[in-house]
């Protein structure tokens, strides 16, 4: 076993409906390795992309610690968890979530735009990551002028473009085809084994899901690891 990137520890998550209390999950422990890639599985609303935004720090624990690359996370203020998101991971989300205002290039270099380097140096990395994905040819174009797997090729490209170790991805195969989906998985796979990217990806699909290290399936609020028939690692 390698070491522990993320660690969730005696985690509980419930919300305030009036009078009622509803438990997300209770009493969790959840743990990854660094450089893997995790498929976290289970029907709408069993707490799986609520784990998620509990790791990236955008959702907070009723109770529970949350440790990621050694930073406990679970008691940081809100500036704090701005500066170590913008450092420590990247996000991939289902529809994009690129600026349609901006071209490719310019949506990729958001996160950039936060570091001390200069326009060369950004200039650099964005072309370095565009090959890296494939989509170096639509640099130019608008999110509106390219097909919904260019603009999530574009959407990784902009999540490791600031080197972060740490990948976390909500659905990113949900509005793709299925040829379309299997080049993005491609993509994210390729991160893990070859440039050490710890990728933990929520999805619905079994398919997805057979290209991750290991799947963990939530039930009614509990958390397990799945053994899937087809597994291509």
């Amino acid at each position: 076993m390698g070491a522990k990137i993320i660690q969730v520890e005696k985690a509980t998550k419930a919300f305030q409906t009036g009078d009622n209390t509803i438990r997300v999950f209770e009493d969790l422990d959840f743990a990854v390795d660094a450089g893997k890639f995790i498929a976290l599985m289970g029907p709408s609303g069993s707490g799986k992309s609520t784990l998620l935004h509990t790791i990236g720090g955008i959702e907070r624990l009723t109770r529970g610690r949350v440790t990621v690359a050694d930073r406990v996370i679970s008691d940081a203020s809100e500036s704090q968890l701005c500066s170590w998101r913008a450092a420590s991971l990247g996000f991939v989300f289902q529809f994009y979530n690129l600026m349609p205002m901006l071209d490719a290039r310019s949506n990729i270099e958001l996160p950039l735009l936060l570091s001390s380097g200069g326009a060369t140096k950004r200039s650099q990395r964005i072309q370095t990551v565009a090959d890296l994905v494939g989509i170096s040819h639509r640099l130019g174009h608008r999110p509106r002028e390219m097909s919904g797997g260019e603009q999530q090729r574009v959407a990784i490209a902009r999540a490791i473009v600031s080197d972060p170790p740490i990948l976390l991805c909500d659905e990113p195969t949900g509005d793709l085809d299925g040829d379309t989906s299997i080049e993005v998985l491609e993509i994210l796979r390729m991160l893990s084994q070859d440039l050490g990217k710890t990728i933990v990806m929520v999805t619905h699909d079994p398919i997805a899901a057979g290209y991750a290290d290991r799947v963990f399936n939530f039930n009614k609020g509990q958390i397990e690891e799945a053994q899937l028939q087809g597994r291509l690692t």
